[in-house]
């Protein structure tokens, strides 16, 4: 419970917030607008990382809606879960290239827990996209007629 004291102290004084601060007077008009700048970008690329999250279980939908509709042999199945395992490898793959660039962009606006910060998202939508992808594994293998 101290930890959690020491943080709201922290909190209640203000204190290592000044150096994050845009409008610090200490920071040249220069360094304000290249701080807002990065804000900007860091804002963009989390909007990335859901896109493609929703990207993915989109295509996953509809992947499963297509298959539905036409008529699947056992051979099919099998292409249908590795385009899946790949679709699945490819989301992570992009997701944690954008993780990295988050975490450059979070390292120049100056926090030292940078890498940390922001990884329980990336990991909630890594696993939103890998559940949905094995939904539809399991939708595939389970219930689609051959």
């Amino acid at each position: 419970m101290s930890a959690i004291g020491d943080c709201i102290d922290k909190i209640d004084t203000g204190e290592g917030w000044a150096m994050f601060d845009e409008n610090n007077s200490n920071l040249s008009d220069e360094e304000k607008i290249d701080r807002a700048a990065r804000h900007e970008e860091l804002r963009f690329y989390q909007k990335q990382q859901w896109a493609v999250a929703t990207a993915g279980v989109i295509l996953f939908g509809a992947l499963l809606t297509t298959a539905f509709n036409v008529h699947i042999t056992a051979l099919d199945k099998f292409l249908i879960l590795i385009l899946i395992a790949l679709a699945i490898s490819a989301g992570w793959f992009v997701l944690d290239n954008l993780e990295e660039v988050i975490v450059g962009v979070r390292r120049a606006l100056g926090p030292a827990d940078a890498a940390i910060h922001g990884r329980e998202i990336s990991g909630l939508l890594k696993s939103i996209l890998i559940a949905s992808g094995l939904v539809v594994a399991w939708a595939v293998v389970f219930k689609l007629p051959l």
